[in-house]
């Protein structure tokens, strides 16, 4: 754990933050969950993998060097998984923007049997949290303008539409910008 508060700190060095956070006291929300978060490693990503086969129907929209790059290069990224026990069932990544303005959210995926328990609502809230640790104003993505399910789920996060995106995903499909202005969380 000490080892990827190092990398966290070492990635937001340099960053114009709101307010001083030392990033050795930031730790992970811990409750009364049947699972556990926690800072995800390279040794992680093969079962990101197949987290994202399970949540795509076969596929994996990320590769392995696409999730290597954000967890172990990308200074500016940091990604959490739940897990119970040693299974990890879902996991969430974003990347800080704009100077540190804007934390952004760049992949969420949970176990299709494990959805709709709280799991990636909980891993969303940790990382709102984190961007607002850091200093970032605002919390977005985009989400496919024809998944209803997901626009209620981050709308129910405190998330709102900004716009359109047209053409954004590789089939054509729009994509509508959401965010949520964290200046007053």
């Amino acid at each position: 754990m000490k080892t990827m508060l190092k990398k966290i700190a070492t990635t937001f060095r340099g960053i114009r933050l709101r307010r001083y956070l030392p990033l050795n006291r930031f730790s992970l929300q811990k409750g009364q969950f049947d699972f556990s978060l926690r800072f995800a490693t390279q040794e992680d990503i093969p079962a990101f993998l197949a987290v994202e086969r399970d949540v795509y129907a076969g596929d994996a929209p990320w590769t392995y060097s696409h999730f290597k790059h954000e967890i172990t290069e990308n200074r500016k990224a940091v990604f959490i998984l739940a897990e119970r026990g040693s299974r990890i069932i879902g996991f969430a990544g974003a990347r800080l923007m704009r100077s540190g303005r804007e934390m952004h959210l760049t992949n969420l995926a949970v176990l299709t049997q494990e959805q709709k328990r709280g799991i990636g609502s909980l891993l969303v809230k940790e990382l709102i949290r984190l961007a607002g640790l850091l200093g970032a104003g605002q919390f977005t993505l985009e989400v496919r303008r024809d998944n209803m399910a997901a626009q209620g789920f981050y709308r129910k996060l405190g998330l709102q539409s900004q716009q359109i995106e047209p053409a954004y995903y590789e089939d054509g499909m729009d994509a509508i910008d959401m965010a949520r202005n964290l200046i007053h969380d």
